[in-house]
């Protein structure tokens, strides 16, 4: 007999909810839990339980647990959630950090559960992976308008940007501290790749345009791998991540204990 897989979503922001949506819709999934601060007013049906904080997740009986609310939530309760479920995360550069990775996979392995990285709004981290013992240099660089960048933890202000500007553009590490809203897929590359000391990072504010951009170029012996992605955008959120992410939540599959990028 085929039985649902009980997802928990924490985070009810633009990916949140269409996630609940698409939860609600699909065939042997269910939803148990949504936790936020506005989860109390949370439109998601009955049968669902509205959590605020997610101190108050304590031994939730689900198999998956989705964070697509901030890298603060995998900080503070990665580990916790990972004792009892597996976990996808899509605030990637929480693992900039890297005691907390070791810690987040010492979790896993200890509990049996499953820690995945998706690969969100980039395009071949499989390629990124299968290449990675060859590789001389990998980079990424995102182009934005300063309308969709979150300058919150940035040493400047949106108000700053006059015209195009380069607002970082060094070791994939930095950026994540900086603007950690806007490269979870800098931070996806450089776990794929060489890491995020060694993944150059750039940031580009440009008022003229209204999409999203991503390239990547990763070179090394004999090989040199070029990636680019446009799409529309609305918050920090580009709509090809959307469908990228839901994507990934299908193909999650029993691969044992340990860190996957899928």
């Amino acid at each position: 007999m085929i039985t649902d897989t009980r997802i928990g979503v924490i985070g009810f922001g633009r990916i949140g909810r269409h996630l609940v949506e698409r939860i609600d819709k699909g065939q042997h999934l269910s939803l148990d839990f949504i936790c936020d601060p506005a989860a109390a007013t949370a439109d998601v049906g009955t049968g669902v339980e509205r959590i605020e904080d997610p101190a108050l997740l304590s031994d939730r009986d689900v198999d998956l647990v989705v964070e697509a609310a901030h890298a603060d939530v995998v900080t503070d309760h990665g580990e916790r959630l990972l004792e009892t479920s597996d976990l996808l995360i899509l605030s990637t550069t929480a693992l900039s950090d890297a005691m907390l990775a070791t810690r987040l996979g010492d979790a896993c392995q200890s509990a049996g559960t499953r820690f995945y990285v998706p690969h969100g709004a980039v395009l071949g981290m499989d390629g990124l992976q299968d290449a990675r013992p060859s590789l001389n240099s990998v980079s990424i660089t995102t182009r934005k308008n300063p309308a969709n960048i979150d300058f919150s933890h940035a040493a400047m202000a949106q108000g700053d940007v006059d015209g195009e500007t380069t607002l970082y553009d060094g070791p994939t590490r930095g950026i994540c501290a900086e603007y950690p809203r806007n490269v979870n897929s800098h931070a996806t590359v450089a776990t794929s790749g060489l890491g995020f000391d060694r993944t150059q990072s750039t940031l580009v504010a440009d008022p003229s345009t209204e999409e999203a951009t991503h390239n990547i170029v990763a070179e090394g012996d004999g090989t040199t791998l070029e990636v680019s992605r446009t799409s529309s955008i609305e918050g920090v959120t580009g709509a090809y991540t959307l469908d990228s992410i839901w994507g990934t939540i299908g193909r999650i599959v029993d691969d044992g204990p340990g860190l996957t990028v899928v």
